[in-house]
């Protein structure tokens, strides 16, 4: 069995690089899942997430373990997400 589904809603991000917390988003995802028995199923999905961001700014970050330091810059005005997932589900 396979699905696709889109969504629309409204994102909270709490980081220092955003001028602001709460923005819109939108979704992408399609799935499938392969079902062994009645009550038993492998599962996998794929989803985009993208949230309006208002950002023009940069990082610099410091890693411990060697002594590098890197510098991030952002200017964007969405931010894009992606995710990938694959399990079983028990249906009881």
């Amino acid at each position: 069995q396979s699905y696709v589904g889109l969504g629309v809603g409204g994102s909270y991000t709490d980081v220092d690089w955003a001028d602001k917390k709460y923005g819109f988003s939108t979704s992408a995802f399609a799935g499938l899942e392969y079902a062994f028995s009645k009550n038993f199923a492998l599962t996998a999905q794929v989803r985009w997430l993208g949230t309006v961001v208002d950002n023009d700014t940069s990082g610099a970050c410091a890693l411990p373990s060697d002594g590098s330091s890197c510098i991030i810059k952002f200017d964007t005005d969405w931010m894009n997400q992606f995710q990938s997932n694959v399990g079983f589900s028990f249906r009881f």
